[in-house]
């Protein structure tokens, strides 16, 4: 790395050579660093975020179900025999309320891995779900 001379004439020379020197510097230091984040986010890892999702779904599917089968066992223990009707629209709100906690689920988990990416991409934390021989030791935190 070559040393930048201040007491050089020409501000426009010495300008450019501090900056080719912070860029050298950075590009040293720094961009590794940026590269490993930038592997270790969603984005680059495209099975990541759906299987969060995956897990979102079935629980949330997982206790819309629960709910059904509470409702049957509340009939059945107090001898209630609901009608056609009845069951019907009682299947149309459990899958209304399943599709709107499958879709809030959803929603964040996506919240969250987003939350994530931008932690690892200020290099706050590390991304547990993606944690290999590469990517453990890191000198990512601040």
């Amino acid at each position: 790395m070559a040393t930048v001379d201040p007491t050089q004439t020409d501000p426009n020379a010495l300008a450019s050579q501090l900056i080719q020197q912070q860029y050298n510097e950075w590009e040293a230091t720094f961009q590794p660093i940026e590269l490993q984040a930038m592997q270790q986010i969603s984005w680059n890892n495209p099975d990541v975020l759906p299987n969060d999702l995956a897990t979102a779904d079935a629980q949330a599917t997982g206790a819309s179900q629960q709910m059904g089968g509470i409702l049957s066992r509340q009939n059945a223990a107090m001898g209630v025999t609901p009608t056609a009707a009845q069951t019907t629209t009682t299947n149309r709100m459990l899958n209304i309320d399943q599709s709107l906690n499958v879709a809030g689920a959803e929603n964040t988990a996506r919240i969250n891995q987003r939350a994530l990416d931008e932690s690892i991409l200020m290099g706050t934390s590390p991304n547990p779900n993606i944690v290999n021989s590469q990517t453990a030791n890191l000198p990512i935190s601040v």
